[in-house]
């Protein structure tokens, strides 16, 4: 199972844990917990929360490696009351030995024979003779003018690589997914930026070494002003400065929701898999599009000759755009085998009917012995998205936006890692290069195929590629002559014919702005050159970037999200209809009794938390307007209450009459900014204030907060005093 855990982050970049664990029983409790052994610390934990998970083989590799550790016997043996080994038939001691394969009536093969001619090792004496007919494959026309190998076998008996009778298959541990329970009412514009690539770290591994991680030097300005406190990124530029911040998105995180500029609601069927999150980062982002992402198997069976062509094609692009090279097994030690990176193929069939492959990593191993937040990479804030689209519109500069395919495929690995392909996999890889790959396949447990790789780009699903990819966007862009913004690592700018160029980009995702169409086109024509003419361009007033579209005119821009707006309301589930006249009524911040709250069942607390993340997304880009409600109900995603859906109920209402609604922003005034902030005394339940915060360059609130505040006061001047204080960040970084 995967046990939520309740637990509060240690810094932004934290994610509340969640722990893969195998059922022990239940505890008797009123509440109905049970009790799990938790297979990353080996401790006994309670917990009421968890998701039923089929047994996955990391898992019961995972028991395997701690029973060898324990050293335990192969086989289930069976002990009278005082510990003594009894036989089957309990009348006395059976010592216990290991069972012996007869392989008495298999004729040897000579390792000379022509039908193992190039493999890794030769085969044990239990292995096909040469007569054996090589295993069925359909030839399908992409396929189908591969030169054939000796005697036509493209796939050989394969031998296990240290002739033990299994290989060597290394444990994935549990995945850290996100759940908590936090009482945090911020909507803060920056809390959706969460950093690309990180995860939390599990118990450290025994390892041979530690590639360092490259790190920049910090930008240099002569503004006696610190950067705003909000995302660490001292991995990247030594900066001492320790984040500390509380928003919903850091403290009160669910199973299947990804956080980023680019959020979207994952499917249930994703979290039944122990993958590292970022990996869902690439499926979550097509899910919003209504494209489909299945696994290797399942593919196969549903797409037939057609799920396998793609499988094919993804693997041949791989292998010649060099992302990795074939590994000696022989040559690895048993620790490398247990580091080496699980491969997962995933499927997906396009709104255009063609299926396609993509190939990724499980990188959860390296979360052993990546430090933690060493694997992170900035994305650009909401804040400078929306200031420089307020800029841009005042201004009339030319906007294009443009996404990299395969970016992170163009960083190299700064780091030896392994990884291996199973099954089908390394049957179709061999397919792609026989003469590259054959000899070096070996069988593992189960005696399935296995192909070890070095990787020598940044494959997606390593930890470190975000991060590896953004090291190398930067270090091209600087060798341009462009500058980062002291204040957001994701923004860039130079002067290009005396007129500023200005670059956002969050990994892939990059937004390029300058008045003259021209300098705009040859930028693009730049980035062709570096990482190739499949470049998908986007130019004209109107733009998708980041989940918000962007439409210029009339030196002004309006930001909307009415397609996700329809989304969250259509996957809430009560169906909404009608209209409210505003989101949030008289009582919303006022809290019956705990004798008189009827608490939510567990499926509409979890809809409750899920579509009060989804719409803490919404405020912080363009719908301002319901900012206080969100606010109000993200302090009530522990415990929500009936009268709690009734108020999201109201929001969702308002939302459906008003999905059409944008938010118009101009800069006509860049030397005049102005903050507004205010206070509510004293209007939780707890006797806490709230603060709402608006900074204005012209037309619309280009940022917009507002929070509960954490300090009790004793008056209304107080609270705004405190308020202020609040917003005092923020106003500074301005």
């Amino acid at each position: 199972a995967q046990v939520y855990q309740d637990t509060a982050p240690h810094n932004s970049t934290d994610l509340a844990q969640a722990a893969s664990a195998l059922v022990l029983g239940p505890t008797g409790n009123v509440q109905g917990s049970y009790k799990f052994y938790n297979l990353d610390t080996g401790c006994q934990i309670v917990a009421n929360q968890f998701t039923v998970l089929p047994m996955p083989r990391e898992v019961i590799d995972l028991v395997h490696s701690i029973a060898d550790a324990q050293q335990m016997p192969a086989n289930i043996i069976f002990t009278d009351a005082e510990g003594d080994i009894v036989d089957d038939d309990g009348t006395g001691f059976a010592p216990h030995t290991d069972p012996v394969e007869d392989h008495s009536g298999v004729d040897p093969v000579d390792p000379a024979d022509g039908l193992y001619m190039g493999m890794h090792n030769p085969p044990p004496a239990h292995a096909p003779a040469a007569n054996v007919s090589p295993p069925d494959f359909p030839v399908h026309p992409a396929i189908a003018g591969i030169d054939a190998l000796p005697d036509n076998n493209y796939f050989l008996p394969l031998v296990d690589d240290d002739n033990d009778g299994e290989g060597e298959e290394g444990r994935v541990g549990g995945a850290d997914n996100m759940v908590g329970d936090e009482e945090v009412g911020n909507v803060n514009p920056h809390a959706g930026n969460d950093l690309v690539g990180n995860a939390a770290v599990g118990p450290p591994a025994e390892i041979d070494a530690v590639a360092p991680v490259v790190a920049l030097q910090p930008p240099q300005h002569n503004y006696n002003i610190h950067p705003r406190q909000g995302r660490n990124y001292s991995h990247c530029y030594g900066d001492d400065e320790q984040v500390d911040e509380a928003n919903f998105f850091q403290t009160a995180r669910i199973p299947g929701v990804l956080y980023g500029a680019n959020s979207v609601h994952v499917p249930e069927a994703f979290n039944t898999d122990l993958i590292a999150h970022h990996i869902m980062i690439i499926i979550a982002t097509k899910v919003a599009a209504g494209e489909t992402h299945i696994f290797l198997k399942q593919g196969l069976k549903e797409f037939g000759v057609k799920g396998e062509q793609a499988v094919y094609k993804e693997l041949d692009v791989l292998h010649l755009q060099n992302v990795f090279t074939r590994q000696d097994p022989g040559c690895l030690t048993s620790n490398e085998k247990g580091k080496a990176l699980e491969s997962l193929m995933f499927l997906e069939n396009k709104q255009t009917g063609a299926v396609k492959g993509r190939l990724v990593a499980d990188g959860s191993k390296q979360r052993n012995y990546i430090e933690e937040g060493a694997a992170a990479s900035p994305t650009v804030m909401t804040e400078s998205v929306l200031i420089t689209a307020a800029i841009v519109a005042t201004e009339g500069r030319d906007v294009a936006v443009i996404d990299l395919p395969g970016a992170f495929l163009n960083a190299e690995m700064d780091e030896v890692v392994h990884m291996v392909l199973r099954g089908k996999l390394a049957e179709l890889m061999v397919k792609v290069a026989p003469q590259i790959y054959r000899k070096y396949v070996t069988l593992g447990n189960k005696r399935e195929l296995m192909l070890y790789m070095t990787l020598q780009k940044a494959l997606y699903g390593c930890l470190r590629s975000a991060l590896l990819f953004y090291l190398k966007l930067v270090a091209d862009l600087e060798g341009q002559g462009f500058r980062l913004n002291p204040y957001d690592p994701c923004v860039a700018n130079k002067l290009v014919t005396r007129a500023q160029m200005t670059l956002t980009f969050h990994l892939h995702d990059i937004k390029i702005l300058h008045v003259d169409p021209l300098e705009v086109t040859q930028c693009i024509e730049w980035f062709k050159s570096i990482y190739g003419t499949d470049v998908r361009i986007s130019r004209g007033t109107t733009h998708d970037y980041l989940g918000v579209m962007l439409s210029y005119s009339n030196k002004q821009v309006r930001i909307s999200m009415a397609d996700y707006v329809k989304k969250v309301i259509n996957g809430f589930i009560e169906d909404i209809h009608g209209s409210a006249s505003t989101p949030g009524a008289e009582n919303l911040f006022q809290i019956r009794n705990e004798e008189a709250r009827v608490k939510l069942n567990y499926e509409q607390a979890q809809c409750f938390h899920s579509t009060v993340a989804k719409l803490l997304f919404v405020t912080m880009r363009c719908r301002r307007d319901i900012q206080t409600a969100v606010a109000s109900l993200a302090t009530r995603v522990t415990e929500p209450d009936e009268d709690d859906w009734a108020k999201l109920r109201r929001v969702l209402k308002y939302l459906h009459g008003t999905a059409y609604l944008s938010l118009a922003l101009d800069a006509s005034n860049l030397t005049f900014m102005r903050w507004w902030v205010d206070a509510s005394f004293a209007i939780h339940p707890d006797y806490k204030s709230h603060t709402g915060e608006v900074l204005l360059l012209g037309k619309g609130g280009v940022i917009g907060i507002s929070r509960k505040q954490r300090l009790n006061t004793k008056s209304s001047t107080e609270a705004e005093v405190v308020g202020v204080d609040d917003a005092s960040s923020q106003i500074l970084w301005t």
